[in-house]
């Protein structure tokens, strides 16, 4: 019994705390900002109608209203719900149980008369309307004209031009415009799963839905359809998405694929096993039934215009587009004129890897097929800035140039190019050693292991401890450390005995001393993130504590150099200094423009 009363208790207390929270408006200073005569709201959400308007839908005492991004009252707190809040400044607003909508300065523009509301998400002045019968309809919120009557039992959001009705436990298409333009002809399953898929095209113009029949097993009936509503495109069982802000795709039909345009006219009809999109055009597939590895292609441009047709695997690669067949490779422009035959993959500057089967040798060929770097090669890399590495000589690699110029001898167990800062790594045995990108040496055999940075200096290892070297050579941080990373171009993480600080590199200064648990460098907000026997606070970039490890979470940054801290469950706002300017009490802290948004327990009091 004692336990029973003590759950009631504790359910009791529970509601109670969950019923004191209440919302409040502060500034950047820690002033409460509250509009006159409300010391609090009940719930405060923040919306953007996405053109950048700024705005916050506010309630107290079951009233809701909405706030300017000033934190002033624009439509009064009057009202029982607020839903949506539209590009043309216009709300909807309940009063006694119904809706209507309100222009931005408070006056009712369309009466309160419907009993259901759902906002479309496209066609942003429409809006789906339910009368008091419960059936649905499709109202111009910029007339106040209802452009479908309230006569279906259903209608779905719009997707484009066009929304999904249903009427006697049927489903159909409606026009924006008013039209039906397919009746509530196709049956509704027995899961409630809708059986019309309605997708739209804004690059196009074009909507396409597809329709389930009633077999056992679904078999999809697709439809094209422009902008007035006009079929462009039926009988079908698939039809794509079309290619980016291009107006071609593919339809399907039988377990075949068609090529179309967004006209709904056939470019090539059903032939194609597959069809696959490239970066500007549309690849149709032949597979032969006889070898399943072989297939033939047919490429199409951005406008559908046949490029290429009746040969091997296409790809397109740049701007080149290739045609892998079983002995070969060959290479094509965009306007179909052949660049070449051999057994390649497309490089820089016109060069192609070419492998030379009687000696087993590769080389390299121009576009139009002739050898420019000869076959001596027991392996190559693709050329990257003017230079490439090749292997030779019992294995061993070096670098070379696009006139076959040796950059870095053949003596090297490995290399790394850095075309950015136009630097060779290279392993020799176990030591590391750099060169510019014309094979001069950089840095001495002296480094157990090199790593690239964002920056142009380098990582080093020697004897197990890390430094940094610059593009000369030059070591600007000794290796003593045991483990280094740059963040910026002249500050560096440094790890000591598992901890963590921070080094200037252009000085060699520890600004923060190796004693953290973890520091994470915030460029964007040029302040640095510390964790000091599990609190967190933050510095500045030149590594002077400004806000001391005090608090359980990252302390977030907003303008005006105010902070938001974390102690246990509850947020406060600190100033430059680390002084609290709004307590520990509140359990959430939100910036909505130059104010706050406070969620607390406390009652403040203007």
């Amino acid at each position: 019994m004692k336990t029973g009363i003590l759950v009631f208790i504790f359910i009791l207390l529970t509601i109670t705390i969950q019923a004191q929270i209440n919302y409040y408006l502060f500034d950047l200073d820690g002033n409460l900002a509250m509009p006159d005569d409300i010391p609090y709201f009940n719930k405060i959400e923040i919306e953007n109608d996405n053109s950048g308007f700024y705005y916050a839908y506010v309630c107290k005492d079951k009233k809701w209203g909405i706030l300017d991004i000033l934190g002033q009252v624009q439509i009064p707190l009057e009202y029982q719900k607020i839903a949506f809040w539209y590009p043309y400044r216009t709300s909807a607003v309940m009063k006694e149980g119904k809706w209507g909508f309100i222009n931005s300065k408070g006056e009712l523009v369309i009466p309160y008369k419907y009993l259901g509301l759902a906002r479309s998400r496209m066609n942003r002045d429409r809006c789906s309307v339910k009368n008091e019968l419960g059936l649905w309809g499709v109202l111009d919120i910029t007339t106040g004209e209802e452009v479908f009557p309230c006569k279906y039992e259903k209608i779905n959001n719009f997707e484009g031009d066009y929304a999904i009705f249903t009427k006697n436990e049927k489903l159909g298409i409606v026009y924006k415009g008013g039209k039906e333009v397919f009746p509530a002809t196709y049956k509704i399953l027995p899961d409630y799963r809708s059986k019309i898929e309605l997708k739209y095209h804004p690059y196009t113009k074009t909507s396409i839905f597809l329709t389930e029949n009633q077999n056992e097993y679904p078999q999809y009936r697709a439809f094209l359809l422009d902008s007035l509503s006009n079929i462009l495109l039926s009988d079908v069982d698939y039809i794509d998405d079309f290619l980016g802000k291009r107006d071609i795709t593919c339809a399907g039909k039988y377990g075949k694929k068609a090529i179309i345009n967004a006209q709904g006219e056939y470019i090539r009809s059903f032939i194609y096993d597959d069809v696959v999109k490239g970066g500007d055009g549309l690849i149709g597939i032949i597979y032969d039934a006889k070898h399943d590895r072989e297939e033939r292609s047919d490429w199409f441009d951005e406008v559908g215009k046949l490029i290429l047709t009746n040969n091997g695997s296409i790809a397109e690669m740049g701007d080149t587009v290739f045609v892998f067949r079983e002995e070969q490779i060959d290479s094509y422009s965009y306007t179909g004129k052949k660049l070449g035959e051999r057994k390649c993959q497309v490089q820089e500057k016109g060069l192609y890897i070419d492998y030379d089967e009687k000696s087993s040798l590769y080389g390299f060929i121009d576009q139009e097929g002739r050898l420019v770097i000869p076959h001596q090669y027991l392996d190559v890399e693709p050329f990257n800035n003017g230079r490439a590495q090749v292997t030779k000589n019992g294995r061993k690699g070096g670098v070379i140039d696009t006139l076959n110029r040796v950059i870095v001898p053949f003596k090297y167990n490995g290399s790394e190019l850095y075309p950015e800062t136009k630097r060779i790594f290279l392993r020799k045995g176990n030591k590391r050693i750099i060169v510019d990108w014309d094979g001069n040496f950089v840095s001495p055999y002296t480094y157990d292991d090199m790593k690239s940075t964002w920056y142009e200096s380098y990582l080093v290892c020697r004897n197990s401890k890390w430094g940094i070297i610059n593009t000369e050579g030059k070591e600007i941080v000794p290796c003593i450390y045991d483990d280094i990373s740059l963040e910026l171009p002249d500050k560096a993480t440094i790890w000591e005995d598992n901890k963590v600080g921070l080094l200037d590199i252009t000085t060699n200064k520890i600004l923060l001393p190796c004693k953290y648990d973890k520091i994470e460098v915030s460029v964007k907000s040029k302040y640095i993130d510390f964790l000091y026997k599990g609190k967190w606070g933050i510095s500045d970039l030149d590594g002077n504590e400004i806000i001391q490890p005090l608090y359980d979470d990252k302390i977030r940054v907003l303008q005006n150099n105010r902070f938001v801290a974390r102690i246990g469950e509850n947020e406060g706002l600190l100033n430059l200094n680390g002084d609290v300017i709004i307590p520990f009490e509140n359990i959430d802290i939100k910036k909505w423009g130059d104010l706050l948004i406070i969620t607390s327990y406390q009652q403040f009091v203007k």
